[in-house]
């Protein structure tokens, strides 16, 4: 019976302590912004995919509803959002540096990358972080980067990714071709 009885407790023992965790605790998460600060942004249905096999496979856009908000020219930025809310995209020129800035609203921890792409090419850029409100991350590229190149020969949408998170895509506008071709010409 003693036996017994040691056996039961030496297999608990060891049952307990096959649940224990030997690796340190993960250091807390930071705090994440109100999700009031970038509200939620809504789509239109995606557009059909061409079953055309000759056609590039675009995987950051395909199945990709196009965000609904519309363009404007505000202090010579073209940014993209609800009307009267906070912008989703904004794309400015740094004419001293000639360097086009792109910049989306986002309510989530760090970035590291920020990706632009069309229908036919991307571009990635190194991301940094606008605290806001609204909290944004952006990167630039020279104004004189072949990507410009397809994304105003574009006509129809082109999408912008954090990391690997969700593309928001939006349609082409006047209002970015007027930035990015104000960017290009030296003063």
């Amino acid at each position: 019976m003693r036996q017994t009885r040691r056996l039961y407790w030496a297999l608990a023992a060891m049952i307990a302590l096959a649940g224990c965790n030997t690796e340190p605790n993960a250091a807390p998460k930071p705090a994440q912004p109100a999700a009031d600060d970038t509200p939620q942004i809504a789509t239109a249905p995606p557009p059909p995919v061409s079953p055309d096999t000759t056609r590039i496979a675009t995987p950051e856009l395909d199945h990709v509803g196009t965000a609904l908000g519309s363009w404007s020219m505000q202090d010579g930025n073209a940014v993209f959002g609800p009307p009267g809310g906070n912008p989703y995209f904004i794309l400015s020129c740094d004419a001293q540096a000639r360097r086009v800035r792109m910049a989306r609203s986002d309510r989530r921890g760090d970035a590291d990358r920020l990706q632009i792409v069309t229908a036919n090419a991307s571009a990635t850029m190194t991301a940094s972080i606008d605290p806001g409100p609204p909290r944004m991350v952006a990167g630039s590229l020279s104004a004189d980067d072949m990507f410009f190149g397809a994304l105003l020969a574009g006509d129809d949408r082109f999408g912008v990714r954090i990391d690997r998170q969700r593309t928001l895509a939006m349609p082409m506008a006047a209002a970015l071709r007027t930035v990015i071709e104000n960017c290009r010409r030296p003063d």
